[in-house]
């Protein structure tokens, strides 16, 4: 087999990761939430993105994850 054989398409790398519990669909209140940011102006996108973007520093998820383990 060639390495052009062995190459996925999208959709196949997609099907691929689905049937290996990678990834799923979103759910139906997931697409609501994109349909919802998708419909914001660019500009309050962008403002919500710079405000991410400078959260102020904290704990890492790792690191609440082991403290609940505890």
């Amino acid at each position: 087999m060639t390495a052009l054989e062995m190459e996925m398409n999208r959709d196949q790398l997609l099907d691929w990761l689905k049937a290996e519990g990678v990834v799923r669909d979103p759910t139906p209140r997931e697409r609501q939430l994109a349909a919802e940011w998708a419909a914001l102006p660019e500009e309050e996108r962008r403002a919500i993105r710079r405000e991410l973007d400078h959260l102020p520093p904290g704990p890492m998820a790792s690191d609440v994850v082991l403290g609940n383990r505890r």
